[in-house]
């Protein structure tokens, strides 16, 4: 695909590797912002890369958490392994 600065939901879609429902989810909750150019809805660029930095931080947010969980259950005595 040709490197542009706007895309379509469904170009969008196809970058994600996602399919058409879930990118417009996404735009719906405001996860993924767009342009509005006339009547038309647009991706930019710098959007897709914003989206997949966030997801990367939240994923590792997630991995901290469950670390810290996973420690403080052991330090008190709740080690769920028996």
């Amino acid at each position: 695909m040709v490197d542009k600065e706007l895309y379509t939901a469904p170009e969008t879609a196809t970058i994600l590797g996602l399919g058409l429902t879930k990118t417009r989810e996404l735009i719906r909750k405001r996860r993924l912002r767009t342009v509005q150019i006339g009547r038309a809805r647009r991706v930019p660029r710098g959007a897709i890369t914003e989206l997949i930095r966030d997801l990367e931080r939240e994923a590792q947010e997630a991995v901290v958490r469950l670390e810290r969980e996973a420690q403080e259950a052991v330090v008190g005595g709740r080690n769920w392994r028996g």
